[in-house]
């Protein structure tokens, strides 16, 4: 019998749960760090049709200005993991790593001794100033490739300048993938509306960014400098 791509069953006790945490469509950052921990502890990606409109994410802006001061220092792009703690029930941060102009490799370790209590669940990165034009409008092929390569991981966000994306996958996501079928459906994704594509190029990149999370069953976020740490849903399909 052929493994499920996807996160398994939920038991209906699980189910009830998410469903009242996911209640509200608009979460501050205390629900969304419930929200996560539970996940976490299930060992389930976000349902798709409990996807919030908006998620406040003032709790992790200290760190991101860390990142984005480090970052800006040294022209390279920077990264955090995040994790969950089922005992304390809180976020906890790992080790930031430097990385390339392009690239940057997360440290995931755990805390020791507690590393049956933790999850790998979030991410955050800086990409670099004057790195092109892409990096404004959404996530890299790399980036990419990163979050749908690895099971453990939900979310990732990353910022540039004062511009924040937030991606989470959801139980439509495929979560046993390996890179290289990652790879090929990010280089097709790539080719449709990047390469071929006759739209200009800040158009391109968003069908780009749109399409990758459609075509992988994910939510797209995105804060501006004007909405602050307000992560605001992105449509990524006709509706």
């Amino acid at each position: 019998m052929l493994e499920s791509p996807y996160v398994g069953q939920i038991s209906e006790h699980n189910q009830r749960i998410i469903e009242q945490l996911t209640a509200s469509k608009n979460w501050d950052f205390q629900q969304f760090t419930r929200v996560m921990v539970a996940l976490s502890t299930i060992d389930q990606y976000m349902p798709g049709r409990r996807a919030p409109q908006s998620i406040h994410i003032q709790g992790f802006r200290k760190k991101l200005d860390r990142l984005y001061e480090l970052s800006d220092e040294a022209g390279l792009e920077h990264a955090q993991p995040i994790l969950t703690d089922i005992d304390t029930r809180k976020f906890v941060y790992g080790r930031i790593t430097r990385g390339s102009k392009h690239r940057v490799r997360l440290d995931s370790k755990k805390q020791e001794g507690r590393e049956h209590l933790q999850k790998r669940i979030l991410s955050m990165h800086i990409h670099p100033k004057g790195e092109g034009i892409g990096n404004g409008l959404g996530l890299s092929n790399a980036d990419f490739t990163t979050l749908l390569s690895d099971s453990e991981q939900i979310g990732m966000m990353m910022r540039v300048i004062d511009t924040i994306f937030l991606v989470l996958k959801t139980n439509v996501t495929p979560n046993n993938l390996n890179k290289s079928a990652v790879e090929r459906m990010i280089q097709q994704a790539n080719k449709d509306y990047l390469v071929d594509s006759k739209k200009v190029d800040i158009l391109r990149l968003v069908d780009f960014n749109r399409a990758v999370c459609m075509e992988s069953g994910m939510v797209l976020f995105m804060a501006t400098k004007q909405s602050r740490d307000l992560m605001e849903r992105v449509k990524v399909a006709v509706e």
